[in-house]
């Protein structure tokens, strides 16, 4: 389970959206979210290795590289559950 943290340049709604939906597309990502801080999108995805990884990568530079400022890949060793109505 790996985490790719993105920052955008000043992108637009279409752009957001466009993100959005390519991720949505790919069978790998778990979920999206838009966040608030130092990173504007979290990707977390499902990836097997480092060349899948790679794959990933190169294929969201490929698809919105002019959007993308930076990204940094965190790797989750352990899935917990969050239980969000805990009652």
């Amino acid at each position: 389970h790996y985490v790719i943290l993105l920052k955008i340049r000043a992108e637009t709604k279409k752009e957001e959206q466009k993100l959005m939906s390519w991720c949505y597309l790919k069978r790998n990502v778990m979920y999206i979210t838009k966040r608030i801080g130092n990173y504007d999108f979290a990707i977390n995805a499902a990836i097997t290795d480092i060349s899948d990884l790679n794959k990933f990568l190169a294929e969201l530079k490929l698809e919105f590289g002019e959007m993308i400022d930076s990204y940094d890949t965190l790797i989750n060793t352990k899935i917990l559950k969050l239980n969000y109505v805990p009652f």
